[in-house]
């Protein structure tokens, strides 16, 4: 490893640690909305029953693992901080990296300078909630969410998948067998984290797949039918079984069926749905509308809204009959406006000479689509914090 790469992924792995530190000692012991508490309990059962109480249970897998190779680590310490920190570390890892690599060489600045700030506030990120406080979480669709370890955990494999399936795209006559085997293995474990991402996926490869059959474009079906769709099925139909066809004693709400329900779930938390929901996606929206004729062109980042989007069907338009305002469907639209922040800012660093901005005058810098647009970011980022340090002190959404 370079030694530039080390320094920084320390400094990467030092602002994660204190960041994700705060709230997180805050719901331990306490954990006023009983998830982390939920979960590492089915751990515990899960391991004196030996079975699988859950879908996804990739969390309480590892929460097993690390009590049962160092029994001085307790669940409760594997659930609440072990897993969620070392999510977060490779998280910041791999987004750094995306970014990194998108940003233009500059003379006066490393391109760590950008990279690292960029990546500690993606970390905490969250809709542009300031003006609805105290209600900074619910209606919106957050981003980041402390409560959910394994949204958390889910994050880091989805983005990996997305770079793999966009190379996969992108070179549809370039055949890799480590690429392929990378996705299928991906696949698999995003289900067994957590399925809302792949089901996010699925749909919006097929209206890809629609459409360069309909532009006569090159399409690398062995690698998209074996290594995405072929494990998808496999899992998903065995999740699905197991959540809604039979009695599932150890999910919360007991059995339950997917319904039609429009706008049932998110009015319940929130009157201002609209408003909420741009508020929530204020910065990609804004890279977009303002780079529109580059962004039309740009397949990896088409495909980021595009994933997103079908999140926002199920958010908005579907629910659970047994528990309707628990908002499962969320996870997925978290999870994707996450990776659309992350390929927003990579698409908008690849717009702007880092050299002419540095020598601009404050007044052009001002009047350029690029500052707006990291304005308008900051302004998430700054949210996020205020979102941080009300979930440090209350514990609370």
């Amino acid at each position: 490893m370079k030694k530039s790469n080390l320094i920084t992924t320390i400094i990467l792995l030092i602002g994660v640690t204190v960041l994700w530190g705060l709230p997180l000692s805050r719901l331990y012991p306490a954990d006023p909305t009983e998830t982390y508490t939920f979960h590492i309990e089915l751990a515990q059962k899960m391991a004196q029953g030996k079975f699988i109480g859950t879908p996804h249970f990739l969390y309480q897998l590892l929460v097993i693992t690390i009590h049962k190779l160092a029994p001085f680590i307790s669940f409760n310490i594997a659930g609440y901080y072990v897993i969620p920190i070392c999510a977060c570390w490779i998280l910041a890892i791999i987004t750094e990296y995306n970014i990194r690599q998108t940003i233009p060489f500059s003379h006066f600045y490393k391109k760590e300078f950008y990279s690292i700030p960029i990546t500690l506030a993606l970390m905490i990120i969250t809709p542009i909630s300031l003006f609805t406080y105290p209600r900074l979480y619910l209606g919106y669709i957050g981003i980041t969410m402390y409560h959910s370890a394994t949204t958390l955990l889910a994050k880091p494999i989805c983005l990996l998948i997305l770079n793999t399936i966009t190379k996969i795209f992108k070179h549809p006559t370039y055949y890799s067998k480590k690429l392929n085997l990378s996705l299928f293995f991906l696949t698999i474990l995003s289900l067994i984290t957590k399925p809302n991402y792949i089901i996010c996926l699925i749909p919006a490869v097929f209206f890809v797949i629609i459409y360069k059959l309909y532009m006569n474009k090159l399409i690398n079906w062995m690698s998209i039918i074996w290594s995405l769709c072929f494990p998808a099925l496999i899992v998903l139909g065995w999740q699905f079984s197991l959540t809604y066809l039979n009695d599932p004693t150890f999910i919360k709400g007991g059995r339950s069926s997917i319904i039609f329900a429009p706008f049932t779930v998110m009015s319940f938390y929130s009157t201002s749905l609209l408003y909420d929901f741009i508020m929530s996606i204020l910065f990609p929206l804004s890279v977009y509308i303002l780079f529109w004729e580059k962004a039309k062109n740009e397949f990896s980042l088409n495909l980021a809204w595009l994933i997103f989007l079908v999140s926002i069907f199920y958010i908005y338009f579907l629910g659970e009959s047994s528990r309707m305002y628990a908002g499962n469907f969320l996870w997925g639209g978290q999870i994707t406006l996450f990776i659309l922040f992350v390929y927003s800012i990579s698409f908008l660093f690849k717009q702007q000479n880092l050299d002419d901005f540095y020598f601009a005058s404050i007044l052009h810098k001002l009047r350029t689509k690029f500052f707006l647009c990291l304005l308008i970011f900051g302004f998430h980022s700054i949210n996020g914090l205020v979102y941080l340090m009300y979930v440090t002190q209350t514990g609370g959404y």
